[in-house]
């Protein structure tokens, strides 16, 4: 019995200064990290893919997303295939400027997932999920949608995960920073897998391009 309390009284001190540690980090606010340089310097091209324009928010719609980078371009082939490319980058995320889930956002536009599957992007630097849909217009048009998280080394799909990766990097790195990374392929009627050639192609040259900018 005395013997189980000297152990205990050597063992609570350290205990009281850990949870101290931990506690002092979770007070101690993340460091904002900035691009290693500007989204509007991701590639021109990918593949047959050749970028046809930037596309700028309003002012209001730039307060509502509050991020410190974003980009939103168009890319197209010859053959009339295209996609569009939206990256908002965040240095460091807090109540009213963090990372909006596009999950919550399409169905607000219009638009309704028909189907979703989680996508292991192989081939690339860094390796990662990330979230594979078909959504469906009100209009009746349909779009292949590709969707996913960038930041601190990681490349991620799911939300849940990606907020409690993002609450352990705050207290133990004091790190917040992070990317979404989204591309829209419109959907000819009768379209099929087979015809949207090269896509796999794009998918790791844009997330390798983006990983480049963001801080690892």
């Amino acid at each position: 019995m005395i013997r189980n309390r000297i152990l205990m009284l050597s063992v609570f001190p350290a205990a009281i200064f850990l949870l101290g540690l931990v506690g002092r980090q979770m007070l101690q606010p993340s460091e904002s990290r900035s691009l290693t340089r500007p989204l509007e310097d991701l590639p021109s091209r990918f593949g047959d893919f050749v970028a046809t324009g930037d596309h700028e928010m309003t002012e209001g719609e730039e307060q509502m997303l509050r991020a410190d980078d974003y980009i939103i371009r168009t890319y197209a082939t010859t053959e009339g295939h295209e996609f569009g490319l939206y990256v908002a980058y965040y240095g460091k995320q807090a109540r009213g400027a963090s990372i909006h889930s596009p999950r919550n956002c399409l169905p607000g536009a219009g638009w309704e997932p028909v189907q979703h599957d989680r996508v292991l992007l192989t081939g690339s630097a860094v390796t990662g999920t990330i979230n594979r849909y078909i959504v469906e217009h009100t209009s009746g048009r349909r779009a292949l949608v590709y969707y996913w998280y960038e930041g601190r080394g990681r490349r991620e799909a799911n939300e849940y995960l990606v907020k409690w990766q993002m609450l352990r990097d705050g207290v133990f790195k004091r790190r917040s920073d992070e990317a979404l990374v989204r591309l829209i392929f419109p959907l000819p009627e009768g379209w099929t897998e087979a015809d949207s050639p090269g896509i796999d192609r794009v998918l790791v040259d844009v997330a390798d391009a983006v990983d480049d900018h963001v801080p690892s």
